[in-house]
């Protein structure tokens, strides 16, 4: 079973594996506390992001997602080719998002949507955002 399929995800050059057991704490003290940048803070919600890492040959930015310390979701952003905000294309999203949904194929031979016992695996197209994401959400 891949470590997706397991509820796990971490980059190839990595020993700290995400899962649902993964509290705030071990993050902050692990190898990735110094290029964790904050994201939201507010009260018993608190996020992060990393740098640029590969998992499985393909390129993320990690999103890392708390409420009171516990892990709720990390989504991983592809690392486009999107040159600013002000340049963000509708079909290169798209294209992003096709390409997430390949790589989640190729590599895990998984679909998105998808429902494990740890929780939910998601391939989303966020306009909003300005960017396609891969999902994973806990449950516990």
């Amino acid at each position: 079973m891949n470590m997706i399929s397991r509820g796990i995800i971490k980059a190839d050059d990595w020993n700290v594996e995400l899962s649902a057991n993964t509290s705030e704490n071990e993050l902050l003290s692990s190898e990735l506390k110094n290029d964790l940048g904050k994201l939201v803070h507010n009260g018993e919600f608190r996020s992060y992001y990393t740098s640029k890492y590969d998992v499985q040959g393909k390129s993320f930015v990690f999103r890392i997602y708390f409420e009171s310390g516990v892990l709720k979701s990390v989504a991983l952003s592809p690392v486009s080719g999107q040159p600013s905000w002000d340049a963000v294309e509708e079909a290169k999203l798209k294209q992003d998002k096709d390409d997430n949904d390949k790589w989640l194929l190729d590599k895990f031979s998984l679909k998105a949507p998808s429902s494990f016992t740890w929780g939910v695996l998601e391939s989303v197209l966020d306009m909003k955002g300005g960017s396609s994401k891969i999902i994973m959400r806990f449950k516990h």
